[in-house]
């Protein structure tokens, strides 16, 4: 059987801002593109050793787990994030590398099991959803000095790459700036538009929009919402943020309603 890198790899439902679920048409260029940059940009090496905890409903639980794979790492892999059964994982396997929800972070420092648990393996930690609170970090760099911290924006529309920034303390992002999401990661260009699509400027708040080999078809079997994404060639996420003088964007809001839980979109 031949495969094209244009044919359908996935077909992943998110709801974004309505109600009504849409079918994400994400390629195998798409996916090859974002696991590239995603190895490249999360400096990962052989010797990692991920818990992946992400469900693989998720195009982020795909991307990482299959980008480990690529890189001759080691994968863990378990169902749903379980704090309790994480704290178990962790010194057993020497693990090194975490993606989680800010709520995973933080919840599990609160467990009683975590002062005792031994997570001196870890070495790179990526908050997606959200930016990891002040306290909670500074819980885990207690635990395991030295982490390097990961900021991460992005969407199914995306394979799900995006924006990404790394840091070691809160005092280290630009000014900062607890909506500090990063830069575009290296295979993805984005910019800042008004609703007329002129570029906003400096310090003024614009929709986020990409393009580059990452980005979806479009919406299975609904060429109406496709083309409501997709103008003069770039994708308009729904997403609102501003970008400083350096190129680091900051994440504002959704255009239209919506709540995060646990890292995921929830229509409200």
């Amino acid at each position: 059987m031949e495969i094209d890198d244009q044919d359908i790899a996935t077909l992943i439902y998110t709801s974004g801002t309505e109600a009504a679920p849409k079918g994400v048409m994400n390629t195998h260029r798409n996916y090859y593109s974002a696991i590239t940059s995603f190895f490249l940009d999360a400096d990962m090496r052989t010797e990692d050793v991920y818990l992946s905890t992400i469900p693989l409903y998720h195009v982020g639980g795909i991307i990482i787990l299959t980008a480990f794979n690529f890189n001759g790492g080691t994968n863990i892999v378990t169902y749903v994030p379980n704090p309790v059964q994480m704290l178990e994982l962790i010194p057993k396997h020497k693990v090194t590398f975490l993606v989680e929800p800010p709520t995973v972070y933080a919840g599990m420092t609160q467990l009683p099991g975590f002062e005792d648990c031994d997570l001196s393996s870890i070495e790179k930690c990526l908050s997606f959803g959200a930016l990891i609170n002040r306290p909670s970090m500074e819980t885990w760099n207690k635990k395991a000095p030295g982490i390097q911290w990961w900021s991460y924006w992005g969407q199914s529309e995306l394979s799900p790459l995006g924006i990404t920034g790394k840091f070691k303390k809160t005092e280290e992002l630009p000014n900062q700036d607890l909506r500090w999401i990063g830069k575009p990661m290296c295979t993805l260009e984005t910019k800042l538009v008004d609703d007329k699509e002129n570029d906003v400027p400096i310090g003024e708040i614009g929709e986020i929009v990409a393009r580059g080999p990452s980005v979806m078809l479009g919406y299975y079997k609904n060429e109406e919402k496709t083309k409501e994404a997709f103008k003069n060639g770039w994708l308009h996420t729904g997403d609102l943020a501003m970008m400083d003088e350096e190129g680091n964007y900051y994440f504002v809001d959704r255009k239209k309603d919506i709540v995060k839980s646990g890292g995921e979109n929830v229509s409200t």
